[in-house]
């Protein structure tokens, strides 16, 4: 195969390789060796070429010692002593005999061409231990034995975890956990992995997703959808997306690219510096968490709005991991993060503490995020709020309510929970006895004393001396009216978490308990008030009988009504060991 290198290259390199051999090569100069030969296969071939041809010299040589020496090998008298020279110095043949131990010159497929002597002579007296290049630079065993074949490639990842993954394999026999992947393509047709790169960054990749692994530093996102975790050390790790470059500053971020060659980029923490169409510093684009922004295929930018809940975050590939070892509390998690994806989930609270904002309580819906965060207070003072408390595990918060502070969280008015039609209510909630119980949440018309929907958990109030109600240790639904209906079946608190579902499809209320069908009744649905507010442990009445007494750990509030198999799986995802 014809080399592309110039006959201006190939001196050059040579005269590289030479002050190599003679130690004159300094570190920049004999790392410029290691690239060139590991990233150019010409150089390879010329690597090889140049060893072959100082191998040949110096079999030439010694045949001549021995007197078989032909002249038509060797080409020059001048040459033959040249080489003679060296042949015979201690030191090349004590280095000769420790290459015998650890490098083998096949040269058993190489075509012999005629010793380039020009080349030769410019590199210095030591010619025929050139031999040795190859223990040098420890590269014998990264290169191949024949002008065809290619420079194999780098390693640059390895694969640290994967869940279900199923890979598209190319140049891999079999990809697993451990595998060390190098430069090269990557496609992975479903399921989930976790690659690390070699300067330390973390990417996950999403099946169906095609990659291809560019260097230890950066990688190339062909279609599909991946998330970057970059640690400090691996800040520069680049990813290239649509002829677009995106570079990390210390961040974590998530990229899709789909068929029409549209980018998304969302930055879930830290800065992104991107440049859109490439290497084009004037138009560098620095974003920082919470930001967001979509790139076409003609390398035009635009905002958009940013949604972490699109991607599968290092927090809940961990949890998914861990799950898979028997976690509760990430069995949950890994179930919540899914769950939040349901476009059907119009607000959905876990009651996980942000400690920038104690007091505020998340709404973490996709559909709605940004949205209906609840404010927590009470009614008596603006000092008084409902306090975190440990929830279902250690890891977990919930928040206690009180009857007696009248404690409650506020959200304000939003079209999206002007439900009409289907809908779900679930929460779990803790109870230990008598005492405790209330309003969980209500959908109330600030206007007229009618709650657009409600769902509590009445107890029997007279043992705690509380005012108002006539029923107790009753599941109570009311929708679009002030007709309430109360269960046939009375509940008993058991001092532990559980979880309360109802499910209203304008024609019959389903109530569950703990995933099990608890009571059902054919409860006809009106007409929603306007103006309206959600509460959650009150209805926002001036009688204490409404106000929540226990914890909440969780609500959801979906425009759908979920069959009995997905309750059944919310159980099972979130119930604490007995």
């Amino acid at each position: 195969m014809m080399s592309k290198l110039s006959d201006n290259e190939i001196l050059k390199f040579n005269v590289l390789l030479g002050k190599l051999i003679e130690g004159q090569a300094n570190a920049d100069e004999i790392a410029l060796v290691d690239k060139m030969i590991c990233e150019n296969k010409d150089y390879a071939s010329q690597y090889i070429t140049f060893v072959s041809d100082c191998a040949f010299l110096e079999t030439s040589a010694i045949s001549t010692l021995n007197g078989t020496e032909s002249p038509e090998l060797i080409g020059d008298e001048l040459l033959r002593e040249y080489a003679l020279e060296d042949i015979q110095s201690s030191w090349l043949s004590e280095q000769k005999e420790k290459a015998k131990e650890s490098v083998v010159l096949d040269l058993s497929p190489v075509q012999r061409k005629p010793i380039q002597f020009i080349n030769i002579l410019r590199i210095g007296g030591a010619i025929a231990a050139l031999i040795m290049v190859a223990l040098i630079l420890n590269l014998v065993q990264q290169i191949t034995r024949s002008y065809e074949s290619p420079v194999r490639p780098s390693v640059v990842a390895v694969v640290e975890e994967q869940l279900d993954a199923k890979w598209v394999v190319v140049n891999q026999s079999e990809i697993k956990v451990g595998t060390e992947l190098v430069q090269g393509k990557l496609q992975l047709e479903s399921g989930l992995a976790k690659i690390r790169f070699e300067n330390g960054a973390e990417v996950f990749l999403q099946g169906p997703v095609s990659v291809e692994l560019l260097s230890g530093q950066g990688m190339e996102l062909f279609a599909g959808k991946m998330t970057a975790h970059v640690c400090e050390e691996a800040v520069g790790f680049s990813v290239y997306a649509n002829d677009s470059k995106i570079v990390d500053l210390g961040t974590e971020f998530g990229i899709t690219l789909n068929s029409q060659g549209q980018a998304d980029v969302h930055i879930f923490d830290g800065k992104v510096a991107l440049l859109p169409g490439g290497e084009q510093p004037s138009k560098k684009i620095e974003l920082a968490q919470g930001n967001a922004r979509s790139i076409d295929q003609n390398h035009n930018v635009s905002s958009i709005e940013i949604n972490e809940s699109a991607f599968v975050v290092p927090k809940e590939f961990d949890a998914m991991m861990k799950s898979q070892q028997g976690d509760e509390y990430c069995r949950w998690l890994a179930y919540s993060y899914q769950l939040r994806r349901d476009r059907s989930l119009v607000a959905y609270y876990t009651f996980e503490k942000d400690n920038d904002n104690p007091d505020l309580l998340i709404n973490r819906a996709a559909e709605t995020a940004g949205r209906m965060d609840g404010k927590l207070g009470s009614v008596i003072s603006e000092d008084i709020k409902p306090q975190w408390v440990p929830g279902r595990w250690s890891e977990k918060t919930a928040l206690k309510f009180s009857f007696e502070q009248q404690t409650m969280v506020q959200i304000a008015q939003d079209l999206a929970l002007d439900i009409q039609g289907d809908i779900t209510l679930a929460a779990w909630i803790y109870c230990s006895g008598k005492f405790d119980g209330g309003d969980i949440l209500a959908y109330r018309s600030n206007q007229a004393d009618i709650s657009n929907y409600q769902f509590a958990y009445r107890v029997d109030v007279r043992a705690m001396g509380r005012t108002g109600g006539t029923f107790y240790d009753k599941i109570q639904y009311s929708f679009g009216g002030s007709e309430l209906y109360y269960s046939q079946n009375t509940v008993n608190p058991e001092s532990r978490w559980q979880l309360l579902v109802m499910t209203h499809d304008g024609r019959e209320v389903r109530i569950y308990i703990d995933g099990q069908l608890f009571d059902s009744k054919l409860f006809a649905q009106n007409k929603l008030s306007p103006d309206s507010t959600l509460y959650i442990g009150t209805d926002n009445r001036d009688s204490d009988f409404d106000y929540f007494n226990g914890a909440i750990g969780e609500i959801a509030i979906f425009n759908r009504v979920l069959n009995a198999q997905q309750i059944m799986q919310m159980y099972e995802a979130g119930k604490t060991a007995e």
